[in-house]
């Protein structure tokens, strides 16, 4: 068996220790049951690309029944999915800005949707 000068031994235990705590994650261990944050990756909306390229998914076309309307001026009302309404009221972050004979106005973050009343299906007399 070969043995080292003892001045070796020293550097060959700095060396190792260096090594060794390089390799040693800083902190507590991982929690296992956390889901890790994504990162996006380069080219997918990441660095280098311009916000308009990345495609988002369309919002969900908002579309509640309508239930019923009451046209009294400042006082005007909407019951939209059993919730009634006055003006300037929201549901579900659509504000009421206008009713007419047959629909509803609404807008949201500058867009305006409007809510029309189903069709009454004509009945045969026999």
């Amino acid at each position: 068996m070969m043995r080292l000068p003892t001045a070796v031994l020293p550097v060959l235990l700095a060396v190792t220790c260096a090594a060794t705590a390089q390799r040693v994650p800083a902190g507590p261990p991982r929690d296992p049951f956390v889901v890790p944050l994504l990162k996006p990756l380069a080219g997918f909306g990441g660095a280098g690309v311009p916000a308009a390229a990345v495609s988002r998914p369309p919002e969900p076309r908002w579309n509640p029944p309508l239930h019923g309307l009451m046209v009294a001026g400042p006082r005007s009302m909407a019951n939209v999915g059993g919730v009634l309404l006055g003006l300037g009221q929201s549901v579900d972050g659509y504000r009421l800005v206008a009713v007419r004979e047959t629909e509803a106005e609404f807008t949201r973050h500058g867009q305006h949707f409007v809510l029309r009343m189903p069709q009454e299906q004509e009945v045969d007399p026999r």
